[in-house]
């Protein structure tokens, strides 16, 4: 099941060096749970739950008084759980993280960056 979690890039940060980390809001697809959705209904609502993410992920650097417009995004397959098992607060490990999307603007439009591209990107992020 993938998932989508609004972060800051000292979360991403956190996660890429602990291994593992628990996040407390991950957004996922109703319809993703009981496979009942057609590929391009879930490629669409993935998308939109993306762009939801990040746009969070904006607000709350905002909010905070921090200059970066950027939204970050992780992009996480926690493999098949029964609807029972899918924690409020999910516990997740950096080898579930299948890439990182990152907002650059208010439009929809969304930077895709690999795990593996992490160490060289996040000390910008974190700038």
């Amino acid at each position: 099941m993938r998932c989508y979690i609004a972060v800051e890039p000292k979360e991403i940060e956190e996660l890429f060096h602990s291994g593992t980390k628990v996040f407390s809001e991950v957004l996922v697809l109703p319809n993703a749970i009981d496979g009942d959705t057609e590929l391009d209904d879930v490629e669409e609502s993935e998308f939109e739950l993306s762009l939801l993410a990040a746009r969070d992920s904006q607000q709350r650097q905002h909010t905070q008084g921090k200059k970066d417009p950027r939204g970050y995004v992780l992009a996480v397959e926690l493999g098949s759980i029964p609807i029972d098992q899918l924690h409020l607060e999910q516990r997740v490990a950096w080898r579930e993280v299948d890439s990182i999307l990152v907002a650059d603007s208010d439009e929809d439009e969304l930077s895709w960056y690999a795990p593996q591209e992490v160490e060289i990107f996040l000390p910008n992020w974190l700038a």
